[in-house]
């Protein structure tokens, strides 16, 4: 009697990327208005997101488990870390480490994500139920230097879609997912602080919300980026700047162009102050501010932005990271 509009509710719940391309009239990417598992877009990790979110060129940056697997080719030995964000909502909490063997990186991470909760209603839109999704994400990634200049990385997701639904007559919200990220990125041999990336990332078979129905695709992107060190910390050389810029594209369709600009100034290799801009067919345009601290291997960073959904929740987006690399 009222499975169908449940079910169509699940589906919405469970794709966060839907539920904000309606809340406003900015967003209007329609390639990705029928794809699941959006959350995978939604930005995790401060030092990524006080640079607006380019993160093609980073480099030995444990937020790379998340988003740019080569990333972590050139951890030294070992990190631990946890991201926490408010975004949209929504709260999604991620912990990982790192461990080096030999030249090859393994990294794992584990991250909740909090939708919060939504009425579940039949066809004459009376609320029989609510329900309460709640994805889960587990990442396994794997990285390694290719050559002197060059880093490659893999990583295999593998995503639930998961939660609870009062009055939902059997048809709690339970799906699951398989994705793979390829990166590499390197420095230019006689441009040394020029860093380019390439990451593809969320390729996948879908994910099936009804047991023999079609899948939904799964977000899959393709993105180029750098980093450019203007200045580095040496010497008597205290100050360093980088800047970053990434173009991102839809990878079945390509219609949209995403961009994430950001630059970062530290001290001394201490503290950092970052300022960064994205402008992305998603709803996701905007400014982001960010800083961070690094003391005896200790990391702290904050970022906030200001995109196209800040105005939702006072509280959001938040972003803060924790990480120990020895």
């Amino acid at each position: 009697m009222f499975g169908l509009p449940v079910l169509a509710a699940l589906a919405l719940a469970l794709t966060p990327g839907a539920v904000s391309a309606q809340s406003t009239s900015d967003a209007t990417d329609a390639s990705s208005a029928p794809e699941a598992a959006t959350f995978l877009l939604v930005p995790l990790g401060a030092h990524n997101v006080g640079l607006g979110g380019a993160f093609a060129g980073a480099e030995a940056d444990v937020e790379g488990a998340v988003w740019n697997p080569a990333a972590l080719a050139a951890i030294p030995e070992w990190a631990v870390y946890y991201h926490g964000a408010n975004d949209f909502g929504t709260a999604t909490h991620a912990v990982g480490g790192v461990y080096r063997w030999g030249d090859i990186r393994f990294g794992l991470s584990l991250l909740a994500v909090d939708l919060g909760t939504i009425d579940g209603r039949d066809a004459s839109n009376q609320q029989i139920g609510t329900i309460e999704p709640a994805n889960t994400l587990a990442i396994l990634t794997i990285a390694k230097p290719i050559s002197s200049h060059v880093e490659a990385g893999v990583s295999y997701k593998y995503v639930r879609l998961g939660g609870s639904c009062s009055g939902c007559s059997g048809l709690a919200p339970d799906a699951t997912a398989h994705a793979f990220d390829f990166a590499v990125a390197g420095r230019l041999p006689r441009f040394e602080r020029v860093r380019l990336g390439l990451v593809v990332s969320n390729l996948g078979g879908g994910v099936a919300f009804r047991s023999g129905g079609p899948n939904d695709p799964l977000p899959a992107r393709i993105r180029l980026g750098g980093a450019l060190d203007i200045l580095r910390p040496a010497g008597e050389q205290e100050i360093g700047v980088q800047a970053r810029a990434d173009v991102r594209q839809t990878f079945t369709e390509f219609d949209d162009l995403d961009v994430f600009a950001g630059a970062e100034v530290g001290y001394r290799s201490i503290a950092y102050l970052r300022a960064g801009y994205a402008a992305s067919g998603e709803g996701r345009s905007g400014a982001a501010l960010g800083v961070g601290v690094r003391y005896r291997g200790f990391g702290l960073d904050v970022g906030r932005s200001f995109d196209d959904f800040s105005g939702f929740d006072l509280d959001s987006p938040f972003q803060v990271s924790v990480s120990y690399q020895p």
